[in-house]
């Protein structure tokens, strides 16, 4: 992840967004909730208002991992609406498909 981070042009919002979501699911993992959340919104925020609909229902789908972790149900399960409104958007069906059983 450390590499991903050094590598990424500091305009290339896909880059950065990656190497964000990569960082919360392994601290996520590891118990640190707390950074795993901050860097999971903050990849959501880089890509929001971008036309990269399928990178933000991605970041929306790693940060439900994160609120799940959280015991924060609620929130996950609407970061995971919002990742299926967004890949139906761009007819990635099987990727909204996948959210959807996640929400399960």
């Amino acid at each position: 992840v450390e590499r991903a981070r050094l590598a990424a042009a500091s305009d290339d919002v896909a880059s950065e967004a990656l190497w964000r979501t990569a960082r919360a699911r392994l601290l996520a993992a590891r118990g640190d909730l707390d950074e795993a959340e901050r860097h999971a919104r903050e990849a959501v925020r880089l890509v929001e208002g971008t036309d990269a609909l399928n990178l933000h229902a991605d970041c929306l789908v790693d940060l439900a991992g994160v609120l799940a972790a959280r015991d924060d149900g609620a929130a996950a399960r609407g970061s995971l609406d919002e990742a299926v409104r967004l890949y139906r958007l761009k007819g990635n069906e099987v990727s909204a498909q996948h959210a959807l059983e996640l929400r399960a």
